[in-house]
């Protein structure tokens, strides 16, 4: 997967200090919304992916250290990114506009109420 740019993003995050790319890989810089309460980004599939996903796969999530932070994963075409209705407003509001869109798309898809 590759971290992609989008249009509400207000903030590129960077290697952390200390990063080993010798030891850990390369971390190249990540855009992502940020509230101050929760931070959003977004991510491309390559193709290799993509099909795999489509056969039935899964996404792996790799958290470095020892403790794994609350997340929400969900998928969304660019449309739904590049909204303009949705680049108006504080981080906060343009968050939450961003969450109630994905609960509506989860009970849309899967017929199910989700908590």
């Amino acid at each position: 997967m590759k971290p992609i740019n989008f249009a509400q993003a207000n903030q590129v995050l960077s290697a952390p200090d200390g990063w080993d790319k010798t030891a850990n890989g390369e971390c190249g810089d990540l855009h992502v919304i940020n509230n101050g309460h929760c931070i959003v980004s977004c991510w491309h599939p390559s193709p290799e992916e993509l099909a795999l996903l489509n056969q039935g796969g899964a996404i792996l999530i790799m958290v470095y250290g020892q403790n794994h932070p609350p997340l929400q994963v969900s998928a969304a075409g660019m449309d739904y990114l590049e909204t303009p209705e949705d680049k108006k407003g504080s981080p906060e509001e343009i968050i939450n506009k961003l969450a109630r869109k994905t609960f509506a798309n989860a009970r849309t898809s899967s017929g199910k109420t989700v908590n």
